[in-house]
C-alpha cells in the first residue's frame, strides 16, 4: 500500500538563520530536505512542512593550510584541514580525488561504495549523517578521521565531535531547530595511512553494510604511534573501538599483532542478529576486516 506524503508547506530559506527559525516555528513538524533519498522513502507522518536547503550553497569542499588536529606541533601528513558542506552529494565526494587525497581518500572510497549511481547523485553528506544509520558508510569513514559537525540553531553555532553526534538508529543530538551546515576534518599527522572496508551481503554497492571498518593509523619506521578504528553495523550507532589502540600503540606492526588487534576489536563490539547476518558472523568479520584495514592503511603510510 502506498503511503501518502503531502506536507502542507514547502519553504526555501535564503540563509541558515532563516532555516533555523523556520524549524523552530514548526516545532518538530518541519523537516529539512536536500537530496530527499531518505526522507521521501520514510514519508514521516508527523512532517507538515519541508525546508529545502537548495539555496543555502552548502555544497563546498574546501581545504586550507591549517594544521588543526596535528599533535604537539608536528608536521601533518596532508598539511591542511578540510571542510565539506552538508549539501555536497555522495557522487561529488566519490569523484573528489584531487581534494580528498592521502588519508582523506577513505571518504571517496566510502562514497563510492554507497548505494546506486542514482542514489549517489541525489543523496547528500548531511542527509546521510543525519539519517544516523548504524551502518552508515560515510559516518564510519569520518569517525576514524576525527571529523566534527558544525551546526546552526536559534541559540547559535555548535561544533560537535562526530563521536558524540549519533544517539541511536535515526537519532542524533541535533535540536529541533538545528541545521547541519558542514563537516570539518582535521589535518592528519605525518606518517598517516587510512583505509575503509565494507562487507555487504552480496558484495555490491547496493548492499547496506553487514560490517564496515574505518582505520586511521600513524606509523614511524613500522612502529604504531597512534590508531583510530571505527566500525559500522555492529551496534546501535557507528562506533569507535578504543580497545585495539591500547594493544597497538608503541609496538611494531606484524601479521600476528594485526590479527591480535582484530580479535580485540571483535570482542569489544555488541552486534545483533538481523536479516543481513548473525551476531556471531559479524564478530568474526569484524576481526577479519580490522586486520585487513590495518594492513591496507599501513601500506598507505
Amino acid at each position: 500500500m502506498t503511503v501518502s506524503f503531502r506536507p502542507a508547506e514547502y519553504v526555501r530559506p535564503r540563509t541558515v538563520e532563516e532555516a533555523s527559525a523556520l524549524l523552530a516555528d514548526f516545532g518538530g513538524q518541519g523537516a529539512v530536505i536536500a537530496g530527499g533519498t531518505d526522507l521521501l522513502v520514510k514519508k514521516p507522518a508527523h512532517v507538515k512542512a519541508l525546508i529545502d536547503l537548495v539555496d543555502l550553497r552548502l555544497d563546498h569542499i574546501v581545504t586550507d593550510g591549517s594544521s588543526e588536529g596535528a599533535e604537539n606541533g608536528e608536521s601533518t601528513g596532508n598539511g591542511r584541514a578540510l571542510r565539506i558542506g552538508a549539501s555536497v552529494t555522495v557522487t561529488d565526494l566519490a569523484e573528489a580525488h584531487h581534494a580528498l587525497s592521502g588519508p582523506w581518500s577513505m571518504i571517496t572510497e566510502a562514497a563510492r561504495l554507497l548505494g546506486t549511481p542514482a542514489v549517489r547523485n541525489r543523496a547528500t553528506l548531511g542527509g546521510n549523517l543525519c539519517n544516523a544509520s548504524p551502518a552508515g558508510d560515510l559516518s564510519v569513514a569520518l569517525l576514524a578521521l576525527r571529523a566534527y559537525a558544525v551546526t546552526s540553531g536559534t541559540s547559535g553555532v555548535r561544533r560537535i565531535p562526530l563521536s558524540e553526534f549519533f544517539l541511536g538508529p535515526n537519532r542524533t543530538v541535533l535540536a529541533v531547530d538545528e541545521v547541519l551546515m558542514e563537516i570539518g576534518v582535521p589535518a592528519t599527522p605525518a606518517g598517516s595511512g587510512a583505509a575503509f572496508l565494507k562487507l555487504g551481503r552480496h558484495q555490491s554497492s547496493v548492499d547496506i553494510a553487514t560490517v564496515s571498518v574505518g582505520c586511521l593509523l600513524v606509523a614511524d619506521h613500522g612502529v604504531c604511534r597512534d590508531v583510530r578504528i571505527s566500525l559500522g553495523a555492529v551496534g546501535p550507532t557507528p562506533v569507535l573501538t578504543h580497545a585495539p589502540t591500547e594493544a597497538l600503540v608503541g609496538r611494531e606492526f606484524s601479521p600476528a599483532l594485526m590479527r591480535e588487534a582484530g580479535a580485540i576489536a571483535a570482542a569489544d563490539v555488541h552486534p545483533i542478529d538481523d536479516v543481513r547476518a548473525s551476531a556471531v558472523y559479524r564478530r568474526k568479520m569484524t576481526a577479519v576486516l580490522v586486520r585487513r584495514a590495518l594492513e591496507t592503511a599501513l601500506r598507505e603510510v
